[in-house]
């Protein structure tokens, strides 16, 4: 069997072929990096993670010392990074299981990484839309904003949107 018997898309990331007079404008996926940074705040959770790790090494310290700092520590130092290492994967698998799609009349999202969804929005659906840059890692973000009484769930979209703007 190849790669191709499982695969459903007629091109990655739609779901059908497009229709005439419809034209492909642009295709990405997210970056892993960056996903993991900003939806799932994996450096919070590091930084938590050593806060706990630290606070557990000090209340060690007047019990043996030194050197019974270190042996709490490490342990939790450990899961630390485990955990932080957790997040980054389920990042990965997300930024990779993800294709966003902008045609001459809609947006296409085709996101998840267990349960593969394709979110449909036509642009007359979106009030607006905007693009925010961030020179120094050559990542950005682009958020639409849908028309009053369009919305999509929270929880179907996350870690694919930025809550509150």
């Amino acid at each position: 069997m190849s790669d191709h018997d499982f695969d459903f898309e007629p091109q990655p990331g739609l779901p059908a072929p497009l229709p005439a007079g419809e034209d492909l404008l642009w295709q990405g996926s997210p970056d892993p990096a960056t996903l993991a940074r900003e939806a799932f705040k994996a450096n919070w959770v590091l930084g938590y993670l050593l806060v706990i790790a630290v606070w557990r090494a000090s209340a060690a310290f007047p019990d043996g010392g030194f050197g019974r700092s270190v042996a709490v520590f490490l342990p939790y130092l450990a899961l630390a990074l485990a955990g932080y290492g957790l997040v980054r994967l389920l990042a990965r698998a997300s930024a990779r299981a993800a294709i966003y799609t902008i045609t001459s009349q809609r947006v296409i999202l085709r996101i998840g990484a267990a349960l593969q969804v394709t979110w449909t929005v036509p642009f007359t659906k979106i009030a607006n839309a905007s693009l925010a840059t961030r020179p120094m890692t050559g990542t950005g973000t682009i958020a639409l904003d849908l028309v009053d009484g369009q919305h999509i769930s929270y929880l179907a979209l996350w870690p694919h949107l930025r809550p509150g703007f």
